[in-house]
Formats: C-alpha cells, sequence, structure tokens
C-alpha cells in the first residue's frame, strides 16, 4: 500500500482517495499508515540496536500494545511525551481503531466462509 520512500503527504492522499468509494478501505489503509508511522519513529527513536528491535516489534499489533511500546523504547529511553500526548487527538484514534477492529471481526469470518 506504501512505500518507505512515500512521503507523509502522499500516504495522506492515497488514505483520503478511498473516502469517497469505499470508507472501510480508506479507514484501514489509515489504520496502517498510522502503525507504520508510529512503528518507524519507534525504529528511529529507540536506543536498543535496530534488529533486536524488529523482533520485539513482531509482538505488537494493538493501539494498546503501540502505546506499551511506545513507552518502553522512547518515553523510558529517552524521557520523551507518551503516545497519547505525542498524538493530538488520542480520542480520535482510539475511535478509528476500534472502528477497524469491528470492520475486521466481520469481514474476516465472511472471507473464510466464501474460502471454505
Amino acid at each position: 500500500m506504501f512505500l518507505a520512500s512515500d512521503t507523509k503527504k502522499h500516504r495522506e492522499l492515497r488514505v483520503r482517495s478511498f473516502l469517497a468509494a469505499d470508507p472501510s478501505v480508506s479507514l484501514l489503509v489509515a489504520a496502517v499508515n498510522f502503525e507504520w508511522t508510529v512503528c518507524r519513529a519507534v525504529l528511529f527513536l529507540s536506543k536498543r540496536p535496530n534488529s533486536e528491535l524488529r523482533s520485539l516489534m513482531a509482538k505488537y499489533f494493538s493501539l494498546d500494545s503501540y502505546k506499551e511500546l511506545w513507552n518502553l523504547e522512547v518515553v523510558a529511553g529517552r524521557n520523551f511525551s507518551p503516545l497519547a500526548m505525542v498524538v493530538r487527538n488520542w480520542s480520535a484514534v482510539r475511535r478509528a481503531f476500534d472502528a477497524r477492529n469491528r470492520l475486521v471481526e466481520i469481514a474476516i469470518p465472511k472471507t473464510w466462509q466464501r474460502l471454505m
């Protein structure tokens, strides 16, 4: 969906390009963009070697776990602000992830049923 070389503006335009035709796809792409951005920031800001950090990051896959990862690697390591303070409207991000999770919970079982 995104390339590492994509600019922030390009990623935002890509998310918005789905909004009118398929808001659910836009929501999924926005969540992927958020997750990717947080992970890239953690990789950049952590004091831990990237190879070690990437193994650790494989265990983090939810909004709360990203917040925990940020606290472990960025807040504790560099004395930065918690993720919920860095992200201006954390409550909106929480609502978006809740909506994304509901969408995935509905879509995955239906997809499996069609494949069987």
